[in-house]
């Protein structure tokens, strides 16, 4: 890379670096000034909820270029600049003019979106291999928590019964009677004032 390319790139990272500190200078707001979303729909609650998931996640993807463009820098001033991070070979001017903090060349990151960017952060960051056993029995764990809780079934949801009068006489024999329900009309005119 040639001095007159650094300086370009340099020129370039530096004036990136000051639009996004901008755009990440106010992080987006938390919820909406309502007290209370009881009035509100619950389409109108998901639509919110939406627009600010992804105003939180553009906010962390800018911070993260961010991020990427101050190593960018700090490489430029080591002398290490434009080198691929996965096969130390140099990134050509072309591909830095574009994402000028990019740390791979097109080849190795072209390797990594065909293997799946999960896939080899999680290989390359962990010193040991996973588990799986442990991960599924801690996801067995969280379903039977949540189904502790109870579920949605209804009468018809219960297994077994295909006619509609089994599945009534077992859900009144499972039912305990309020004691309210006890009371006659007669008894209940009794308690009031006259």
């Amino acid at each position: 890379m040639t001095p007159k390319q650094l300086h370009y790139l340099t020129t370039l990272l530096l004036k990136q670096k000051k639009e996004i500190e901008k755009q990440v200078e106010n992080p987006p707001i938390a919820w909406s000034n309502e007290l209370s979303a009881y009035d509100n729909h619950p389409a109108d609650i998901a639509s919110e909820t939406y627009e600010m998931d992804k105003e939180r996640t553009l906010y962390d993807h800018q911070k993260r270029i961010l991020q990427q463009i101050i190593k960018s820098l700090q490489q430029i001033n080591k002398g290490n600049y434009g080198i691929c991070c996965i096969c130390k070979k140099e990134i050509p001017f072309e591909r830095l003019a574009i994402i000028p903090y990019t740390n791979q060349c097109i080849s190795c990151a072209e390797n990594i979106k065909v293997a799946g960017p999960l896939d080899t952060r999680r290989h390359s960051a962990m010193k040991t291999p996973l588990n799986p056993d442990i991960e599924l029995k801690q996801e067995i764990e969280i379903i039977q928590k949540l189904q502790s809780y109870g579920s949605s079934d209804n009468m018809q949801d219960i297994l077994g019964m295909e006619v509609y009068e089994d599945i009534y006489e077992q859900y009144d024999s499972q039912k305990e009677e309020d004691p309210l329900e006890q009371i006659s009309n007669e008894d209940y005119k009794k308690q009031l004032y006259d």
